[in-house]
């Protein structure tokens, strides 16, 4: 499988990238929100590839990998994601560079924060009414 690795890049490009944050000079403020917003950009256009290539109706878990962690004890790490996991990594990803840019304006910012908190947790508590019916579960929202 010669494919990219999408979830590796996705797990520790903002690592690196905090990383090259935290060795800039403190005083050096506007290179330090340039970087950021430069990097969570970047991590929102390598995770769109994971919206064009997933694939609904496959069965398993997609783009899935598995790498060597630490050999000599036997251990590695296996990454990969189904549909619920490929929407979260993608909200993730495209609410970090809202929060970067809104921390520029100061108080502004905690209202944005909220706003996002309650797009995320609607999202993750959306009820597949389809699904809900299969489960034998209520899908009128609970009356």
């Amino acid at each position: 499988m010669n494919e990219f690795p999408w979830l590796s890049w996705l797990v520790f490009f903002p690592l690196v990238s905090g990383a090259l944050i935290l060795v800039l000079p403190g005083a050096s403020g506007r290179a330090i929100r340039w970087l950021a917003t430069a990097a969570s950009v970047a991590e929102l256009a390598f995770s769109l590839p994971l919206w064009w290539r997933y694939q609904p109706g496959q069965p398993g878990w997609q783009f899935a990998e598995q790498r060597a962690w630490l050999p000599g004890l036997g251990a590695s790490y296996h990454l990969g994601v189904d549909g619920v996991a490929v929407l979260l990594a993608l909200l993730t990803t495209v609410i970090t560079p809202i929060v970067v840019v809104s921390a520029y304006v100061g108080p502004g910012a905690t209202a944005a924060i909220r706003a996002l908190e309650l797009g995320a947790v609607d999202l993750v508590a959306k009820e597949d009414e389809r699904g809900a019916e299969r489960a034998g579960g209520c899908s009128d929202g609970g009356q």
